[in-house]
C-alpha cells in the first residue's frame, strides 16, 4: 500500500481563573492519498529473476480487504479530514522539559462534520491524557507516568484514520498510532489500532551525572521504562470476516490457492501489548535533550525491538 498525507494544524491554549486550569482548541486538516504499491518503481532496474509480482498477481493487504469488504470502497483511496477540537488542560507541573513534580492532564472532543470531509457521517471522538510526575529523589530521581485513552462517541470515522491519536499537543511529526517512539516503544508503528484504545507508560528518570562543559551545564540521565497499550473498542469486522471461506478460495474473493483464514484473523485474542526497555539522556541547560530509548516486546506478536533518537523525553 502506497499512503501520502499532507497535514497541517493550529491550536489554541489560554488560562482560566482557576489556578493551573487552561482552555484548549484547535483545527486539523489532513490530506490522504492511499493506492496500491507502485510495482513498477520497484522493479525499475531490477534483472528479470529479482522482479517483484504485481499486485494483480500477487495481492497485498490492502487489496484484499477490499474485496473482503475491510475497506469500502467508497473511501480505499483515503480523502481529506477536516476536524474541530476542544477541551481543558490543568497543569501544574514545575518545569516543562523535565518536570520532577506535578501532573499534566487533558481532556476534550474532536468533532469532525461531515459537510467539511470526505465522509459520509459526521464523527466525534472523546480524547483524555493524564501524567504524574513524582520527585523521589530531590534533584536526582523522578517517577513518571502518562495514561491515555480515547473513543469515538458519535459514528466510526473512516478507516484511514483509525490510527490517530488526538492531542493538543503536537509530540513530532506524527502523531499516529499506538506502536513506536511517541507511545510503545519496541512495538511495531501503528500495531494496536482500534475504534478505542488505552495506553500507559511508566518511566524512572535518573540524573547520573552533572558536569560543566563549554561554560554551559549538561547532565547524564538514564530511563528505565515499561509501556503498554489495549484495544478496548473494536472495529465492527465479524459479518466480513465470517463470509469469508475457512481456506481455499472462493469466486470472486481474493485469496490464495493455500488461504487460511487463521493467517490472517485471530478473533477474540487482543490482549494488553506490553514492551520494556531503557534509555539515555545528554541534556544542556536542562531543556536542550537529546534522547535514545531502546525497547523490546514482550509478545513476538508485536515485532522485535526498536532504537529511537530524537529530542527530550517521551512525555
Amino acid at each position: 500500500m502506497s499512503r501520502k498525507m499532507f497535514r497541517t494544524r493550529v491550536d489554541f491554549q489560554g488560562n482560566l481563573a482557576v489556578k493551573n486550569l487552561k482552555w484548549s482548541s484547535g483545527l486539523e486538516y489532513y490530506n490522504i492519498q492511499i493506492s496500491s504499491v507502485d510495482i513498477d518503481k520497484y522493479n525499475k532496474g531490477k534483472s528479470e529473476d529479482e522482479l517483484l509480482p504485481s499486485v494483480d498477481s500477487m495481492p497485498g493487504l490492502y487489496e484484499r480487504y477490499q474485496k473482503w469488504n475491510l475497506i469500502s470502497e467508497e473511501d480505499h483511496e483515503g480523502g481529506n479530514v477536516f476536524g474541530i477540537k476542544a477541551g481543558l488542560i490543568y497543569d501544574s507541573r514545575d518545569t516543562r522539559a523535565h518536570p520532577t513534580k506535578g501532573i499534566w492532564t487533558e481532556a476534550g472532543v474532536f468533532l469532525a462534520p461531515s459537510f467539511a470531509n470526505d465522509y459520509k457521517d459526521t464523527y466525534m471522538k472523546f480524547y483524555f491524557t493524564h501524567r504524574h510526575y513524582l520527585n523521589i529523589v530531590k534533584n536526582k530521581l523522578t517517577f513518571a507516568y502518562r495514561i491515555g485513552f480515547q473513543t469515538s462517541i458519535m459514528n466510526k470515522g473512516p478507516w484511514y484514520t483509525d490510527q490517530f491519536i488526538i492531542t493538543s499537543q503536537l509530540r513530532g511529526s506524527t502523531s499516529e498510532g499506538l506502536g513506536g517512539g511517541k507511545t510503545l516503544r519496541g512495538i511495531k508503528r501503528n500495531r494496536v489500532v482500534g475504534d478505542g484504545v488505552v495506553y500507559g507508560n511508566l518511566e524512572l528518570r535518573w540524573k547520573v551525572i552533572k558536569f560543566q562543559f563549554i561554560k554551559q551545564n549538561f547532565y547524564i540521565g538514564l530511563n528505565a521504562f515499561v509501556d503498554g497499550g489495549q484495544i478496548v473498542k473494536l472495529i465492527s469486522t465479524k459479518d466480513q470476516i465470517n463470509a469469508l471461506p475457512e481456506n481455499g478460495s472462493t469466486k470472486g474473493t481474493v485469496v490464495a490457492p493455500n488461504f487460511e483464514k487463521a493467517d490472517y484473523f485471530d478473533i477474540g485474542a487482543e490482549s494488553l501489548h506490553n514492551s520494556y526497555g531503557m534509555g539515555l539522556r545528554i541534556a544542556m541547560n536542562e531543556n536542550f535533550i537529546i534522547a535514545v530509548d531502546y525497547g523490546r516486546v514482550f509478545s513476538e506478536k508485536d515485532g522485535t525491538s526498536g532504537v529511537y533518537i530524537g529530542m527530550n523525553y517521551l512525555f
